[in-house]
């Protein structure tokens, strides 16, 4: 999929996470090391954003559904923690970083969770700490990346990994431009970037959050439309939805966020959240059919949300349907707002 070599990126994702699923579920029956299929669920669920449902996979139950082995092994630990800082949840991911304290990946998660607010200096001196002890890959590769997106200047540990074997020259290449970016020389991280955005998404993701931090939101919405016919990955359209949010173009964000909730790989929770979205969008606009229609087709994914029910009366009502509106009302739908007792 991150190469543009697949046919179906989404049907592709989805076969992954039966035979992951599978594989877990059929591992736990004989108390088999099942954490390692766990893994492969909750990384295919990162690349389709799905973090609400990362989080609850790799919480031990009664409140999530990991075994307490399972959310003790680092590979779980680091993904839940990815999955809560991207919601903001900086509690909950150190509460994952807390079960495998004393283990080798542990200083590593503790600077993936550092307070983002902390000094230039001392988030680069906790990544180069932790770096020489962590034996994860990914982990490895994404404090590579925080001390590129920090700046940090020189940049032995690049040099290292690159000759070492740890990261191939096309991702050193990427981090080195990213490196750039964030010591202000935009123009040359863009030209070297654009060098792989033809056989690499994570080129063009990199390309368009460079560009995008720069304040260049047009340049950064041609590349991403580009990437995103070339990879037709989920998340440069939700890279894409997010720049049009950003730079104001209401409209065009309205209808990018009805074409991506058209894909199959679209994760429940984001369905969810655009839906929401485009019914507070159109109310704003008083167009009461598009609220009815996105409020009908939220309420058929996810029934019994209050919230759903309330707008999708408040739009007929103001179609003038009265009788349709009161039949709705029969569902007994919460006061959850003045809103509602006004309707």
């Amino acid at each position: 999929m991150t190469d543009g070599s697949a046919a179906v990126p989404a049907e592709d994702l989805r076969r992954a996470e039966d035979l992951a699923t599978a594989a877990w579920q059929q591992r736990r029956r004989w108390s088999g090391p099942s954490a390692d299929a766990l893994t492969v669920v909750l990384r295919k669920h990162l690349l389709a954003n799905a973090y609400t449902t990362m989080i609850n996979l790799a919480t031990p139950s009664p409140q999530g559904q990991a075994s307490e082995h399972e959310a003790s092994e680092g590979n779980v630990a680091y993904l839940g923690a990815i999955a809560a800082l991207a919601l903001g949840q900086r509690d909950k991911a150190t509460e994952f970083v807390d079960r495998v304290d004393g283990t080798p990946i542990a200083a590593g998660l503790r600077a993936l969770v550092a307070d983002p607010d902390l000094p230039q200096d001392e988030q680069v001196r906790l990544w180069r700490e932790a770096l020489p002890v962590i034996d994860q890959h990914d982990l490895r590769l994404r404090g590579l990346y925080r001390l590129a997106a920090l700046g940090a200047w020189p940049f032995p540990e690049l040099d290292q990994a690159r000759e070492s074997g740890v990261i191939d020259p096309v991702t050193a290449d990427l981090l080195a431009a990213r490196s750039e970016a964030a010591r202000g020389n935009v123009q040359a991280a863009v030209m070297r970037l654009r060098r792989h955005v033809a056989t690499s998404a994570g080129a063009v993701e990199l390309l368009v959050e460079v560009l995008e931090n720069d304040g260049q939101y047009d340049q950064a919405l041609e590349e991403c439309a580009r990437g995103i016919a070339r990879f037709g990955e989920v998340v440069l359209d939700a890279m894409q939805l997010n720049l049009l949010l950003r730079s104001d173009q209401r409209d065009a964000a309205a209808d990018s966020a009805v074409q991506l909730l058209s894909r199959t790989d679209l994760p429940a929770e984001r369905r969810l959240a655009l839906r929401r979205g485009l019914i507070g969008f159109y109310t704003m606009r008083a167009d009461w059919v598009n609220v009815e229609t996105h409020s009908r087709a939220a309420l058929g994914e996810r029934p019994g949300q209050a919230d759903l029910q309330w707008a999708l009366i408040g739009a007929t009502v103001s179609q003038g349907r009265l009788d349709d509106a009161w039949t709705r009302q029969q569902l007994n739908p919460p006061v959850i707002n003045r809103g509602a007792l006004d309707e």
